[in-house]
């Protein structure tokens, strides 16, 4: 048994719009977001670092981003995967960004990457930050709900 091609939705697809929306407002999202949570670290520094720190962290977000995007469209065999958005298709996509949040965090903070501040919450029995770990959840989430209007063609 041959495994079934992935589709990528053949000529003027809109894919590359999706994985564009994704690394364009992925990265707006993330550098936000990295610039609120910033204060709940013990490494808080000076504004010059923490725009240069918040920058570069978005753009490693947006590189996780489109790991999620990938394996959401491999596993599912479809680039165009958020156009028939499902309960099941975000409870993956939920689980996948949770998975590696937890993991990106447990090895940074075993290594000393980084480490938090007393108003980080912490996810109970795994010891990693809630804000993080929810970033890479509502980011990803958020963005395939939009992405589901490009990849139908209705935003443009």
């Amino acid at each position: 048994m041959s495994a079934e091609p992935l589709n990528l939705g053949g000529p003027g697809s809109p894919w590359p719009r999706l994985l564009a929306l994704w690394a364009g407002a992925g990265l707006v999202c993330n550098f936000l977001w990295e610039l609120l949570q910033r204060p709940l670290y013990a490494e808080h520094q000076g504004a010059v670092w923490h725009v240069g720190g918040c920058l570069f962290a978005s753009a490693v977000d947006v590189a996780i981003l489109m790991g999620l995007y990938a394996a959401m469209a491999l596993s599912l065999r479809e680039a165009l995967w958020c156009r028939r958005l499902s309960v099941g298709r975000l409870l993956l996509l939920t689980t996948m960004g949770f998975s590696v949040a937890v993991a990106i965090e447990k090895w940074a903070l075993a290594r000393g990457r980084w480490s938090y501040g007393p108003k980080m919450p912490l996810v109970p029995l795994l010891g990693v930050g809630w804000v993080p770990v929810l970033q890479m959840v509502l980011i990803p989430v958020g963005l395939a709900l939009i992405g589901r209007a490009v990849g139908a063609g209705r935003a443009r």
